[in-house]
């Protein structure tokens, strides 16, 4: 078998990946690797593993909250074959960070010339920004939630560019439904790739693809589909859980209304933005202690609100000449 350019291409990036986390592996578990895998009992067995879906990922003695079924099995899955091994979940860690590294170049393929597409997949796989992803255990779970998101978002790209004027056949949607699935019951965030396709529908994909009453009818069923699972594991969620936000609060947050927790969310747009484009510091904790509350605007409110106003106003702009910026 010969590997044709773009398979070396994906191989380099698959070995940038490896450079920026190999060395990871020779980690203990830390923080809430110690909480969720050393001493839960629930992911050293695999005796009853459908009892994870009407479980949540915190054990019930440690607060309950969350819930995120198949990274539970993912982990009794490593626990069992490891033996309890740290090694082994973060040579996980470090083999999904590499798969998800060449699927980026993957996906940035349908939307870019090669080498644009290389550049976007090494500096995905060499930021130090994904550290507390690949370094920790229980980062895992963004992990194979991003794997599933950047898979499901690359087909549906491709799938739509190759036949713009069709529907997506039934083979196609149960994927991608079961892509999103798989998603939201790793990471609760997985929950916005529906939105993510609808933004590739307004950006990239708005061209050549007829009126947009013609494409509300031929992706109505793909988006009918998406919506019902959501809300399906949505209330599955809640009944597990006991309420919608489950157990798990931030407590400085537990006593904030709606105004100072939003001011206190755009004070960390720069902080974002900072870690993407200029990660000089980064730390292990991010949590609420961590966080200024914030009860009146400041500077670095206005600041966060002008950031994130400058990137819809840029999306906005060049939605039609310059899709991809978009």
């Amino acid at each position: 078998m010969t590997i044709d350019r773009r398979g070396w291409l994906a191989l380099s990036v698959v070995g940038l990946a490896f450079a920026a986390s190999l060395s990871s592996l020779g980690n203990a578990f830390a923080y809430d690797d110690n909480l969720a895998i050393l001493i839960n009992p629930r992911v050293h067995t695999l005796a009853a593993p459908w009892a994870a879906f009407a479980e949540s990922y915190w054990p019930v003695d440690r607060g309950g909250g969350l819930y995120r079924p198949l990274t539970v099995l993912l982990f009794a899955g490593q626990w069992a074959v490891g033996q309890g091994r740290p090694f082994l979940f973060h040579l996980v860690n470090v083999l999904l960070y590499a798969g998800l590294s060449a699927l980026v170049f993957w996906w940035a393929l349908a939307l870019l010339p090669e080498g644009a597409a290389w550049l976007v997949a090494a500096l995905f796989a060499v930021h130090p920004v994904h550290v507390e992803a690949v370094g920790n255990v229980v980062g895992q779970a963004e992990l194979t939630a991003a794997l599933a998101v950047v898979l499901a978002v690359g087909l549906y790209l491709r799938w739509r560019q190759a036949a713009p004027l069709a529907p997506l056949t039934g083979r196609q949607v149960g994927l991608l439904a079961l892509l999103y699935l798989g998603a939201c019951t790793t990471k609760e965030h997985g929950i916005v790739l529906p939105g993510l396709l609808l933004a590739a529908e307004a950006t990239v994909l708005a061209h050549g693809a007829g009126g947009w009453r013609a494409r509300v009818a031929r992706l109505r069923p793909l988006y009918l589909v998406l919506t019902l699972l959501a809300l399906v594991f949505l209330a599955v969620r809640t009944r597990v859980l006991g309420s919608f936000a489950g157990d798990l609060s931030a407590q400085s947050f537990q006593s904030l209304g709606a105004w100072p927790r939003l001011l206190t969310m755009l004070a960390l747009v720069p902080q974002w933005i900072r870690l993407l484009y200029w990660p000089a510091h980064l730390q292990a904790d991010y949590s609420p202690q961590e966080t200024r509350v914030i009860h009146t605007p400041d500077a670095t409110v206005l600041l966060g609100a002008l950031l994130l106003l400058s990137i819809i106003g840029i999306g906005l702009r060049f939605r039609r000449d310059r899709p991809v910026i978009a």
